[in-house]
Order: structure tokens, then sequence, then C-alpha cells
């Protein structure tokens, strides 16, 4: 499973609401929104109003379940968002990727000391 359906989980649970696009107003309904930033790490919104006081709400759920969230704002009067890092314990399989079946060849031959010229 992704990480942004594992966090998107972890805050259902908490009990916090998904932002929703709102078609008619052309703008986003209040609640948490997500960005992808890779595949172990993700930038969490909240749209609506009390901004910050739903930022720190995620960082103390997400922070008690092992994620790793900081606080991000480049300049002043920007909007703040949290970067959400997955936990260490359980790293992500790429789809490319597959793990080794067998172990990599090792050298037969030892290497040789050098005889100095003559």
């Amino acid at each position: 499973m992704g990480i942004r359906k594992r966090i998107a989980r972890t805050l259902d649970a908490a009990g916090f609401e998904p932002a929703d696009w709102l078609v008619d107003e052309a703008a986003w309904g209040p609640g948490y929104r997500m960005a992808g930033f890779g595949l172990r790490r993700v930038r969490l919104y909240h749209e609506g109003p009390e901004e910050p006081y739903f930022l720190d709400a995620y960082t103390g759920e997400l922070r008690s379940r092992g994620y790793r969230v900081t606080s991000e704002r480049f300049a002043a009067g920007t909007r703040r968002r949290l970067r959400v890092k997955a936990p260490d314990a359980d790293p992500p399989q790429s789809r490319t990727h597959r793990p080794r079946e067998t172990p990599r060849p090792t050298h037969s031959n030892p290497p040789t000391a050098r005889v100095p010229a003559m």
C-alpha cells in the first residue's frame, strides 16, 4: 500500500476529513489534502479555516504513528504545509525494482601481488 493511502487511513481513523474539490466554487472544501513527493514522502496541506490548528493536529497524530513530520513554509505570507516521511521500518518497493534471488558472484581469482619490474 502506498504512503498516501496509509496516511489517509491514519488521518481518517483519527476523525479528520479529506478535502473535496467543489466544482461549483472551483476550490477545495475544508479538510486535508496530499500531494505526492516521492515513494516515501508526501506534502500535506489543510484547506479551510484554522490551518495552523489542523496542521498541528495532523503532526501529533502522524508522529504518534512513527511518521517523520516537518513543517515547511518557504516565504512569509505563503501557506504552511507538512512534509511527511514514511517510517523506516516499512521501506517501499518500487514497481521496477525486484530483489535479487541469488547473491552476486564473487571473484574466483584472488588478486595477485605485483612483481616489481627489473
